[in-house]
């Protein structure tokens, strides 16, 4: 059965128009779940150091990471692997996460990721492309995704093209040529009265 041009109402639909659907913050959290924050760059483009020790010293804190004490790799990104979870002594953009509070609520780690303490060397801020290629400053090398031969696919549709187009003129020419032929014969007819 074909679900072309047919309303089908989604799985979640009744829930969320009675009211009854539940989310993420519906559940009640597990007995002693920890909380994140992140403390973030206030600066886009800079060398940074920072100073947890009040950090460290808020209510409920847990743990205080850096990039360096992440157990597994630092990047999030979903395939180039240029997209670090923490930055690692350089921001790259206002707001870019320099550190990690872990703490007993969410609140509480909210409140400690404030209390972080950072000198700045600000760079220059690279806002348009022409800037970045300038500067060298990229995240790592250039990635190509491709599969088969580009070049010789588009050689191939342009071929085609110029021989649609042709025809299409072909085409053309056939029809101006018959209706040019029937308005001389219509008019002929009329002409003669049949």
């Amino acid at each position: 059965m074909s679900a072309v041009a047919k309303s089908i109402p989604h799985d979640s639909g009744p829930g969320h128009v009675s009211g009854s659907a539940r989310y993420v913050d519906d559940y009640p959290l597990p007995e002693n779940c920890v909380h994140l924050a992140f403390g973030l760059s206030e600066k886009a483009h800079a060398l940074y150091a920072l100073d947890l020790s009040d950090v460290w010293a808020a209510e409920g804190v847990i743990d205080v990471l850096v990039a360096g004490d992440l157990p597994a790799t630092n990047d999030v990104s979903p395939s180039a692997h240029d997209e670090p979870l923490l930055a690692d002594g350089t921001v790259h953009y206002l707001g870019q996460p320099m550190f990690l509070v872990v703490a007993d609520t969410h609140l509480n780690a909210r409140r400690a990721a404030r209390l972080g303490k950072v000198d700045y060397a600000e760079k220059p801020a690279l806002v348009t492309l022409d800037q970045a290629i300038a500067a060298e400053c990229r995240f790592g090398d250039p990635l190509t995704y491709a599969i088969g031969d580009a070049e010789a696919a588009l050689e191939a549709a342009i071929e085609s093209q110029v021989d649609r187009t042709a025809a299409a003129a072909s085409v053309t020419d056939v029809a101006a040529t018959a209706t040019a032929e029937y308005l001389d014969h219509l008019a002929a007819s009329v002409a003669f009265g049949t």
